[in-house]
């Protein structure tokens, strides 16, 4: 009893904070925030500007908190475009990550679970390892560090140097020996690098980085991920679902073709330039050989990309031997199209994205 009282007041405290923002409306279709409404209601103040002004300008106020953290792994499950993060330029070294307070942190503890359940779009166990993973800029700092030496394996990333005597369980500190961009628009070759390195993860380390926030990119185009999530040690048949995800759009079946597809459905509005599709049979062709004797109908129907690429079959896979620091993260369904950037196509997404979020 004393600790559902405790939820209750955490989330009326939630509600009164959205209601100050004119931001209440959020929490309308959430049947776990019913009997906090109407008392939030008498703390509503109007604001003139337009829901997805108020939703952006609060993200970008409010870095390293849990609407932050999770706001693109909400919008890709909705199906909606991230929201917008403001361009800035960096060089030196620099705090550019810090963890979540151990408030946010419990509040994420409490509720993830129930808006997972609430929602079967979402999973509790891959929110609750992203809240994990930022709970300590050490574990995040670590596996920047291991991603960037596989992404180095193939060129076009930038060589990034964790500043350790400076990261603490708090701050993480990186430094930038060149100006550096960090952004959500990237130029041509700053795209074809990102996708060149995407896939080099995926189809030869068994790496899968998704949700990212935006990407660091210098004047020669290399680039590298700001905050990100990676799934490890991928099976080959999940490698071969991301190959046919994107030759053929194959619709997600389970909630590991799901991560799949969230990260595809990123690289595909952050690189618009590039032939993505290519790319990833140029990438990726071995994978299709793979699968010829255990797939007979997909390998003929894609057996003029194998040709093209001069794909022989028994190809060995080397997956690396390193365990993940954290279980496997899993995410739930979300539709075909992505892009939509109205606050109305937004509503699923601010509607559980804000749900996190604790005002202190």
């Amino acid at each position: 009893m004393i600790n559902g009282f405790l939820q209750f007041l955490k989330k009326q405290k939630l509600a009164i904070q959205l209601a100050k923002e004119d931001m209440l409306f959020l929490l309308y279709p959430l049947e776990m925030f019913q009997t906090t409404i109407p008392l939030s209601r008498f703390f509503l103040k109007k604001s003139s500007l337009s829901p997805a002004q108020r939703v952006e300008n609060y993200i970008s106020t409010h870095h390293d908190t849990l609407l932050s953290l999770y706001s693109t792994t909400l919008a890709l499950s909705y199906n909606i475009q991230p929201p917008h993060h403001s361009s800035s330029m960096l060089k030196g070294d620099i705090e550019i990550k810090h963890a979540l307070s151990a408030q946010d942190y419990s509040l994420g503890e409490e509720l993830l679970p129930e808006l997972a359940a609430s929602n079967p779009r979402l999973d509790e166990d891959y929110l609750l390892n992203i809240l994990e993973l930022n709970s300590d800029m050490r574990l995040y700092g670590a596996e920047l560090s291991e991603i960037q030496k596989y992404a180095s394996e193939c060129g076009g990333n930038i060589a990034l140097n964790v500043d350790w005597q400076h990261t603490s369980s708090d701050k993480l500190f990186v430094d930038f020996e060149e100006e550096t961009t960090d952004s959500m628009n990237l130029p041509l070759n700053a795209q074809q690098n990102l996708a060149k390195i995407f896939f080099h993860l995926l189809y030869r380390k068994a790496y899968l980085v998704l949700d990212w926030q935006s990407v660091f990119y210098n004047a020669q185009g290399k680039i590298f991920w700001r905050d990100f999530s990676i799934i490890r040690n991928l099976s080959p048949e999940l490698q071969k679902y991301a190959l046919q995800n994107m030759l053929e759009k194959s619709a997600p079946k389970n909630s590991d073709e799901y991560n799949i597809k969230r990260a595809l459905d990123l690289l595909r509005y952050y690189c618009p330039q590039v032939n993505l599709t290519e790319l990833s049979k140029q990438i990726g062709g071995k994978i299709l050989s793979d699968f010829k004797t255990h797939d007979e109908g997909w390998s003929k129907t894609n057996s003029p990309h194998l040709r093209q690429l001069n794909a022989d079959d028994g190809h060995d896979r080397v997956s690396p031997s390193s365990k993940n620091l954290y279980q496997r993260l899993k995410s739930k369904p979300m539709s075909k199209n992505l892009g939509k950037s109205s606050l109305y196509y937004w509503g699923p997404l601010i509607l559980a994205a804000f749900l996190l979020y604790y005002f202190l």
